[in-house]
Order: C-alpha cells, then sequence, then structure tokens
C-alpha cells in the first residue's frame, strides 16, 4: 500500500462505534476503535471547562449550588450554612446593624416578638432613636392595651390621652382626663366600671351661659354617690378598685 498523508484522507461524513482510527503510541502507528476510544470515564477528569450549553444540576462538593434556579445576585447562601452574623449582613432592606461590643441574641419570631438580650439601639436620619437596656426589654404595641411589670421611670412628662365632653355624656373609659364643658344646669355626667388600678382625671373647664354644673354618677362608687362641679376648673381625680372608683384627689368638686 502507497503511503498516503493524513491530510490527503477523504473526510467521513460520520462515525461508528465499530470504526478504526490511527494513533500513534510509543512512535508506533496503531489503530483503535471508535468504542474504545470514547470509553475513557470523565470521572477523574480535571481542568474541563463549565459553558453555558452544560445541562443537570451541579452538585455543592462539586463547586456548584445545589439547584437549578437562582434569582438575586451575590454570593449563594446555602440552608445548612453557618448563622449569619454582622459580618454578612451589614445592611438589610435598608436597616444596618452594627455588631455590639459583646455576645448578643437578637430573635424575630412570626408572633412579633422581639427579644433582645443586649443592648439595641434603632436609630433613624430623622434624629428617632429607641435604645433597650442592656437587660432583657419587650416593645409594647400600640394598637391594643399593653401590661408593664417591674417599677416604671420617666424622665420626662406623660402626655395622657384627653376627651372632651361637651354637655351630658359618658366620661370615657380609654382616656386618661376628660375635659367637661357644661351646656347647661345639671348636665349629668356616667361613667362605668373601669379596670382595676384604672385612673380618671375630670376637669370642668368651660361653661355655656352660667351658672351651669355638671353632675358625675359612677357606676360604682366607694362612700359616695355622686360628684358635682359647681364652677369652671373644678377638677376630680378617681382610682378604680374591685370596690368601684374611690376618690384619690380633686379640687373644688362635691362629693357626696
Amino acid at each position: 500500500m502507497t503511503d498516503v498523508a493524513i491530510s490527503q484522507l477523504p473526510v467521513a461524513a460520520a462515525s461508528a462505534t465499530t470504526d478504526d482510527i490511527p494513533i500513534v503510541q510509543n512512535g508506533v502507528t496503531k489503530r483503535i476503535t471508535n468504542a474504545l476510544l470514547f470509553s475513557t470515564s470523565l470521572a477523574t477528569a480535571s481542568g474541563l471547562p463549565i459553558d453555558a450549553g452544560t445541562t443537570g444540576t451541579l452538585p455543592v462538593l462539586r463547586g456548584g449550588t445545589g439547584t437549578t434556579t437562582s434569582t438575586g445576585t451575590g454570593s449563594v447562601v446555602l440552608s445548612d450554612g453557618p448563622a449569619l452574623s454582622t459580618a454578612t449582613i451589614g445592611l438589610v432592606n435598608k436597616v444596618s446593624i452594627t455588631a455590639p461590643a459583646s455576645n448578643a441574641t437578637l430573635t424575630i419570631a412570626n408572633t412579633k416578638t422581639l427579644v433582645v438580650s443586649n443592648t439595641l439601639t434603632l436609630a433613624g436620619t430623622d434624629g428617632k432613636t429607641m435604645t433597650f437596656p442592656a437587660t432583657d426589654a419587650s416593645i409594647a404595641r400600640t394598637d391594643a392595651a399593653q401590661t408593664f411589670t417591674g417599677l416604671q421611670t420617666f424622665t420626662t412628662g406623660i402626655v395622657a390621652g384627653v376627651q372632651t365632653l361637651s354637655g351630658p355624656g359618658a366620661i370615657s373609659l380609654t382616656t386618661l382626663a376628660t375635659a367637661f364643658s357644661s351646656t347647661a344646669a345639671g348636665n349629668a355626667l356616667t361613667l362605668a366600671d373601669g379596670t382595676v388600678g384604672q385612673m380618671k382625671i375630670v376637669a370642668y373647664v368651660a361653661q355655656t351661659a352660667g351658672p351651669d354644673t355638671g353632675v358625675l354618677t359612677p357606676t360604682t362608687a366607694v362612700g359616695y354617690t355622686t360628684i358635682t362641679f359647681n364652677k369652671v376648673e373644678d377638677t376630680i381625680m378617681l382610682m378604680f378598685f374591685t370596690q368601684g372608683w374611690a376618690v384619690i384627689g380633686g379640687n373644688g368638686a362635691v362629693v357626696v
């Protein structure tokens, strides 16, 4: 057989597993079948590129994410990875988290509970700052009644809700104070039973023509029946006990 250069051989349009392919091994030209040439496993191969055409899921142990879908940008966080720290979540939805001087635990549960075991300061660009003490603290809701235990200290004044009542009617149990303006003599005022320990202040602030008066009759009273406001500036301070509303202070109002 006359020697022929490989470049002079006709080009095969397809390849079958039984086709022979020339190969030079240790300086000797040999033949190898197509099936034998491509039977070598790629399990131990290295340096292979991962192309856009790659399909399937690349496991984490192989440098992948273990998933075929993704959203967002940045580094991948695995579900079984280490707990996130301030070093990894310095900014979440525009909320800046600064690492405390000592270890602290911040727990936010779906029961709307915030547990603070160390000092936590929440500050906004509007100058509003809320700081929790080093001991445990709870955030009170603003849409329901609250219960506070232990001695509470307020370094500034307390602003209470004030009911404005003109003429006869019911004294509110949802505000600390009521400002009463009379419309005639003997305006009838009522006060339902409250919650044990609840305080109520009623002040006579104005009258229509005069001489007007207001007569307060609580549903349950301790040691009296009515409280009469005869002149503007008369006030009364009450506290509710198991036995009813008791007078604990006041000025000018007549208790009988």
